[in-house]
């Protein structure tokens, strides 16, 4: 299998790799709440819901750039900022669909407060 950060780690790139406590992350956040009742623990997807928020969750409360590690970076994103990547768009147009695969946002940002507070309400443990 692919054992890409893995080698990321080891290698002697200039890459920086930071551990966060996901059971306080959400403190004094639009979260709290939501974790405090228990969060996540009824997912049957809890490693991909956790992935899911927390990586909301930090670029709402730091701001910046998130790419899952399978996308290939060929020139500069940094002219990218509050975007995030449709994906499966039908041809008509009537119907947007949206990932948090590759998005970019500043600190606090209207769209990651509204996506926050739409897992805090309607969060569905059983949805992939």
């Amino acid at each position: 299998s692919d054992n890409t950060t893995c080698y990321l780690y080891t290698s002697n790139l200039n890459i920086n790799f930071f551990f966060l406590n996901t059971s306080t992350i959400w403190k004094g956040t639009l979260l709290e709440q939501f974790f405090k009742d228990g969060g996540l623990n009824g997912s049957i997807h809890n490693v991909e819901h956790t992935s899911d928020v927390v990586r909301l969750l930090l670029v709402h409360l730091y701001g910046g750039f998130y790419l899952d590690l399978d996308y290939v970076v060929i020139n500069d994103l940094t002219q990218y900022t509050n975007m995030l990547v449709e994906v499966g768009a039908y041809p008509t147009y009537k119907e947007i669909n949206t990932a948090n695969n590759a998005f970019s946002f500043e600190k606090g940002h209207i769209f990651l407060s509204s996506a926050l507070l739409d897992i805090a309400t309607n969060y569905d443990p059983n949805c992939f």
